[in-house]
């Protein structure tokens, strides 16, 4: 009995060894391998943008040329204009305010991205050439000019003076093709009379050929401060022929 429990002793001490051993193997290897460090949920890691190679659409770039007027004194002046000065570009001289002073006028035609041209205006000082800035007469519009659409016509407001604008003045086959509301931006006409600057707005009511209105609205400019701005707005009606009003007389 007693080499019996010598040997499970024996064999209690060994079995003791080995398993002091084994811990001591396992810490040595967490020692040299530490843990990773945690990088967080995978939708809070930020996913690198797909970017395409893409070029800004420019702007289109009209030729400028060179025009030149004199001032009082004979001083030359050149400026740029976006148009062939020989074709479509024209110099008067206006009277601008209340005073007599003379006014350098340029009426010309530029590019257009949309409608092939439009009609435009600057003004210089006669005496020295400085350059009056004018008020683009679509701020004016959208200042003074209000439109609204009601059945059968349009009503025009111009600065608080209301008018009608007749769909009866079109076709039945015209008024199938009429916009809901007339566009005033297409059709700007710059012209002098009697030594004062003028626009006349037209009324594009619609159509695949454009359909113009028979009434117009006439602005007329003048010097204000250091600009050139709307002095008055007219709403013109376009009268009929004669012989055209003497038969709506007879109708009557």
């Amino acid at each position: 009995m007693k080499l019996t429990h010598r040997t499970a002793c024996r064999t209690r001490v060994r079995l003791a060894a080995s398993l002091t051993a084994a811990l001591l193997f396992c810490n040595a290897c967490n020692q040299n391998n530490p843990p990773a460090e945690t990088t967080g949920a995978l939708d809070s890691i930020p996913v690198p943008a797909i970017s395409e190679d893409t070029a800004p659409i420019a702007a289109p770039v009209f030729p400028m040329y060179p025009f030149t007027f004199f001032t009082e004194d004979g001083e030359e002046i050149t400026v740029e204009l976006p148009c062939d000065p020989e074709r479509d570009a024209e110099l008067h001289a206006c009277t601008l305010d209340a005073s007599d002073a003379l006014y350098h006028v340029i009426l010309y035609r530029a590019a257009s991205e949309t409608d092939g041209s439009t009609e435009c205006a600057r003004v210089f000082s006669y005496e020295d050439g400085r350059e009056y800035p004018v008020v683009p007469v679509d701020e004016i519009l959208s200042r003074y000019v209000t439109v609204t659409s009601e059945d059968g016509f349009w009503r025009m407001t111009v600065n608080g003076a209301s008018f009608e604008v007749s769909h009866a003045q079109f076709s039945e086959e015209d008024r199938a093709q009429l916009s809901e509301m007339p566009d005033l931006t297409q059709a700007h006409d710059f012209y002098i009379e009697n030594g004062q600057l003028f626009c006349r707005v037209s009324l594009m009511c619609g159509g695949a050929e454009p359909l113009y209105a028979a009434e117009t609205l006439r602005i007329r400019f003048a010097v204000d401060g250091e600009t050139v701005a709307a002095d008055e707005i007219t709403f013109e009606r376009q009268e009929l022929p004669a012989d055209d009003t003497e038969s709506a007389d007879e109708a009557e």
